[in-house]
């Protein structure tokens, strides 16, 4: 069915094309295959850039929600960035103040 490293870098790939149904179809085969039970951070990032690449801020909100971890910079950074991308700033400003680590974001990100 597929490993981390597969749905991971397929998802990139859709992200890079900024392919949503394909993305969405892998989305659907991540959660299939029960990596939404046990969130895989590398999943879940590729899944929230691929929406954010796509334009849909609001689908990688949903999946940043469904499996963030406190302690997962690069998830929050993903977020953070996807937010930005989609000129959501106020959005993207917002987050840190719910991490616990707020210090240990890349807030370049935002300065664009």
């Amino acid at each position: 069915m597929g490993d981390v490293v597969t749905l991971s870098s397929a998802t990139n790939a859709a992200s890079c094309l900024a392919e949503a149904s394909l993305g969405q179809a892998l989305h659907g085969l991540v959660i299939k295959v029960g990596f939404m039970d046990t969130p895989s951070t590398s999943v879940a990032n590729s899944l929230v850039t691929m929406y954010s690449n796509c334009g849909d801020s609001k689908a990688a909100e949903n999946v940043f929600e469904e499996v963030y971890v406190h302690t997962d910079v690069v998830l929050w950074n993903a977020i953070i960035d996807g937010f930005a991308i989609n000129r959501k700033i106020l959005e993207a400003f917002e987050l840190p103040h719910r991490m616990l680590q707020p210090e240990s974001l890349n807030l370049t990100i935002l300065l664009f």
